[in-house]
C-alpha cells in the first residue's frame, strides 16, 4: 500500500497486490533500503521456506532457507537476513547490487531453542545487527502448561481495575 504524506499528515493510498499465488505466504519484511521483501511461503510442498523478491516484484525470487524457514527479518544496518528454522535461529548474509540479490549459505546464529508455538514474531534484530532479543523455549513453563489450564474470567474488568490503582 503506498503511503501519501502531505500537509494533513500521513494517509494510506490504494492497496495493490504484491504477490498472488495459491500458496500460504506470510511474515513479510522489507529490507532496510526498501528494494527487497523477505517472506515465508509454502510453495515447495507445504513446508514453509524463506524467500526474497525484489520490490516492486519483477517475478524473480531467491530461496534463502533449505529445510524450513519462517519469520524472516532483515538486519537494519548489516547485510544479513535472520529467520527461524524450527527452534533454531539462522542468518544468511547477502549482497545486493542493482537488480541482483546474492544470498550466501545460511548458518546457525544461535542454537538456543526458540519458541515455536506463537503466531507472531518471536525475535527482533538490533539496529547494528549484532544482537537479537528472542522468546526462547522454557522447559519448566512448557511442562507446567501441559498440566495446568488457565481461565481468564472477566479479564478486561480485572485489567481495568488494576490499571486504575
Amino acid at each position: 500500500m503506498p503511503i501519501a504524506v502531505d500537509g494533513t499528515g500521513i494517509r494510506p493510498g490504494q492497496p495493490e497486490p504484491f504477490l498472488q499465488t495459491g500458496d500460504d505466504e506470510r511474515h513479510l519484511d522489507f529490507s532496510p533500503d526498501g528494494r527487497w521483501v523477505a517472506y515465508s511461503s509454502s510453495e515447495e510442498g507445504g513446508r514453509h521456506e524463506t524467500f526474497v523478491r525484489s520490490f516492486p516484484d519483477d517475478g524473480r525470487r531467491w530461496k534463502i532457507s533449505d529445510g524450513g524457514g519462517m519469520m524472516p527479518r532483515f538486519s537494519p544496518e548489516r547485510p544479513g537476513l535472520f529467520f527461524q528454522a524450527g527452534e533454531v535461529l539462522m542468518v544468511a548474509q547477502y549482497s545486493a547490487r542493482g537488480a541482483l540479490f546474492g544470498p550466501l549459505q545460511p548458518r546457525v546464529w544461535s542454537r538456543h531453542r526458540m519458541a515455536t508455538h506463537l503466531e507472531g514474531p518471536v525475535f527482533a534484530v538490533s539496529r547494528d545487527g549484532t544482537s537479537v532479543v528472542a522468546i526462547v523455549a522454557d522447559r519448566t513453563s512448557e511442562e507446567q502448561s501441559r498440566r495446568h489450564v488457565t481461565l481468564w474470567i472477566k479479564a478486561v474488568t480485572e485489567f481495568r481495575r488494576r490499571s486504575r490503582q
